[in-house]
């Protein structure tokens, strides 16, 4: 391959990343020359490794796409303080093809942290090269003196920019977590014409699918980082009625609109949504304007679709662009809209909801993982769950849509999101498959769990559909005083409900007679100020000590209290809010 075959094969893929990562293209593409020879190196070759990114750099602590494990071991040299050079063995990531290198080493300048701050801070959305260039070198990327004007040199002569200007408009750094989350995805299919703004419901920061499906596409943080948590194909309960809320929008459904969680503050309870002291922070809102401008680019979508939940459904969220009261640093609704500007949609409304159709009994094919329930209604209680993509004979409609299966199983939702109709029900000459169901739902108990989970929420109800209180985020062993509605448990603390599925807890015994929470020591990291220590867990607690400094401190206990989880510091200087610290 010549130098000008492999700058033309690298400076799309390069632009391809910047759509993501908000890196210049020119700049990854000048890099990959430069620490490749042009794509001629071993680790290039060998690994579809472009930039000598080894397993562990920078302690690992960002996110990444390499897979954790594939790796090439190569002799290298090394250089002492004093200049001496020295030769060692070191493993080195290896990459499945040279896409993920670069998307690597994007996730790596973006992620990268010295100390408290990003190493490479304001390099994604910078578009002057050569500043670009700059704020790698300063980072600590390269030791060599000259290494911006190397950049520099082959970005002018191979004219790179190009691809910068093509690609300006869609620059974004998204973080991608579909994996942690994606056999939680309720259905597929998703029409992606409409985009539904949320917030999360509970002071907090969390960028999960609950495991009934509940949740969204995408979650910022307060400091404007997103992620994305669900592909755009995903359906996600996220802006249905679920059974008590009223409809408001003529077409938006679950089916075709995508989500978006805002992370909160707020500096009331936090216990009701119309709360005043809700509020979202400028990055926060910044990062939601333009990952929207984004998507309305992508999918095609005028801002004119563009709808909070609260528009959807009579449900008060996102809070801040509801109450519209500008609290602290909270836009209304109505700014937030003028900065995506006033395009429309360009197609033809969309059909009403699938219901609409008339479905009759006779034999149909499932074409995914499908809730049989007890009832034909999506608030019913699910009793099986169909897995094996059979044909199943339906013997009855009711509610338009929900077929009950001939088995006696239940009802399945039989519209054309899940299933096909394949012809008449069954005679004596054509068997009818028995229905291949998930075991039956395990029966749970009274006693002590165990969250295995980074975040589980609190909720007021046991349902997924209540209102949020809270979050545990300690992974600490809880009592559990009453069971509803199959695998819902209630806190002894008083809390809430929490879910203890086995995909989020573990059962380990008996009730404790006194204590609420059993834990083991673990550290946390307050990395902002204001933060305030108090006597004991509960905003109405009395501040003992003020302000905590930003630094690392080790918790040796934790209480839920008024939404939060309390953290009790090893100093004794008094109790923390979890949620506002970064768990180590």
């Amino acid at each position: 391959m010549t130098e000008q075959e492999f700058v033309e094969k690298i400076e799309k893929l390069a632009a391809e990343d910047m759509k993501t990562s908000g890196i210049l293209a020119s700049i990854t593409t000048a890099q990959a020359c430069l620490e490749s020879g042009y794509g001629t190196t071993e680790l290039a070759k060998n690994a579809n490794n472009l930039f000598g990114m080894k397993t562990t750099l920078s302690g690992n602590t960002w996110k990444s796409v390499w897979d954790g494990k594939s790796k090439y071991t190569k002799k290298t040299n090394e250089q002492t303080k004093d200049g001496t050079i020295y030769v060692v063995t070191a493993d080195f990531r290896e990459y499945p093809d040279i896409l993920s290198s670069i998307k690597d080493h994007s996730c790596y300048l973006n992620g990268a942290m010295n100390g408290s701050v990003k190493r490479y801070q304001g390099l994604s959305g910078c578009k002057d090269y050569k500043k670009a260039a700059q704020l790698i070198k300063e980072g600590g990327y390269a030791t060599d003196v000259k290494y911006v004007d190397k950049l520099c040199s082959l970005i002018e002569r191979w004219n790179l920019t190009r691809f910068d200007v093509q690609e300006e408009n869609m620059s974004i750094n998204i973080i991608d977590v579909t994996n942690a989350s994606k056999n939680y995805v309720p259905q597929w299919g998703n029409a992606k014409q409409y985009i539904g703004i949320h917030y999360l419901g509970v002071a907090g920061q969390n960028n999960r699918i609950d495991a009934d499906g509940c949740g969204a596409h995408f979650y910022i943080y307060w400091d404007g980082t997103i992620y994305q948590a669900a592909s755009l194909d995903a359906i996600l309960w996220q802006v249905g009625t679920a059974g008590y809320y009223t409809q408001k929008h003529k077409y938006a459904r679950n089916n075709n609109t995508i989500g978006i969680e805002m992370c909160p503050k707020c500096d009331g309870t936090g216990k009701s949504a119309e709360d005043p002291k809700w509020y979202f922070t400028t990055e926060t809102q910044e990062s939601c304007v333009k990952l929207v401008k984004y998507l309305m680019d992508k999918l095609g979508v005028g801002a004119d679709h563009i709808l909070r939940h609260y528009d959807v459904v009579n449900k008060y969220c996102p809070a801040p662009y509801v109450t519209n009261n500008k609290y602290k640093t909270s836009w209304t609704w109505s700014e937030f809209k003028a900065k995506l500007g006033s395009t429309s949609t360009p197609t033809v409304a969309p059909s009403t909801p699938a219901q609409t159709k008339t479905y009759k009994v006779g034999m149909y094919k499932v074409n995914c993982d499908l809730h049989i329930r007890s009832d034909a209604t999506v608030n019913s209680k699910v009793v099986n769950t169909i897995r094996d993509r059979g044909e199943y004979t339906i013997t009855e409609i009711k509610n338009n849509c929900w077929g009950k299966l001939k088995s006696g199983a239940g009802w399945i939702n039989v519209s054309d999101e899940y299933c096909t109709y394949v012809g008449v029900v069954a005679t004596a000459n054509k068997p009818v498959p028995k229905p291949t169901v998930k075991p039956a739902t395990p029966v749970y108990k009274v006693g002590k769990y165990k969250v295995n989970c980074d975040a589980l929420t609190i909720r007021s109800d046991a349902s997924s559909k209540a209102s949020a209180t809270g979050s545990i985020r300690d992974k600490g062993t809880y009592n559990i005083t009453e069971i509803k509605n199959t695998y819902w448990g209630k806190l002894k603390s008083g809390a809430g409900w929490i879910c203890i599925d086995k995909d989020f807890c573990t059962y380990v015994g008996v009730l404790d007679k006194h204590s609420t929470v059993v834990n083991k020591e673990f550290q946390i990291a307050v990395k902002e100020n204001g933060i305030r220590v108090r006597a004991s867990a509960g905003l109405s607690a009395r501040i003992a000590i003020g302000s905590c400094p930003i630094g690392t401190y080790t918790i040796t206990e934790t209480k839920t209290a008024d939404g939060y989880t309390w953290g009790k510091l090893k100093s004794g200087a008094g109790w923390i809010a979890i949620e506002c610290c970064v768990r180590l």
